[in-house]
């Protein structure tokens, strides 16, 4: 009987790692927004349920900021809520990754620079966290030399 019992559990597990790809999400990015900050200067506010590991780089042609969530699930309605600031961030995208986490892709003009990547500890208990990218529209660094070290926190980027 014991032999059935735990048969009956591997196969249990085997399935469970198999038909849902075998990783569990920890959090979720449930909105996305920007803010002016002033002429130069626009605010990337990602909303998320818990506080995650992140990774932001730039790419170029096109030139894009990519922010990488590890283990987090996008909220299905994160795409009706964005709403594009009238200087710098020319289009958001995003996607899912099936067994790595969320991916927001921010195409820009010119050549922008970091000036802050951390994490905002919710408000209230049960709040969510706010991950927060200062992006300035004008910058003379290197790629190379503007990519945010991951699980940056409260600490402005090493320029």
């Amino acid at each position: 009987m014991k032999r059935w019992i735990k048969r009956i559990f591997c196969a249990l597990v085997f399935a469970d790692l198999t038909l849902f790809g075998g990783t569990a999400f920890s959090s979720e990015l449930t909105q996305i927004r920007f803010g002016k900050q002033d002429a130069e200067t626009v605010r990337f506010v990602a909303h998320l349920n818990q506080k995650t590991e992140t990774n932001v780089f730039m790419l170029q042609n096109p030139t894009r900021i990519v922010i990488d969530f590890e283990g987090t699930k996008l909220n299905a309605s994160v795409s009706k809520k964005i709403t594009l600031p009238n200087i710098l961030v020319e289009k958001v995208r995003f996607g899912q990754a099936k067994n790595s986490g969320a991916r927001v892709v921010l195409e820009v003009s010119g050549t922008p620079s970091f000036d802050k990547g951390f994490f905002l500890s919710p408000a209230k208990k049960g709040g969510e966290w706010r991950f927060v990218l200062d992006i300035k529209s004008s910058g003379s660094k290197t790629v190379a030399e503007q990519t945010i070290p991951k699980n940056a926190e409260k600490t402005s980027v090493q320029q």
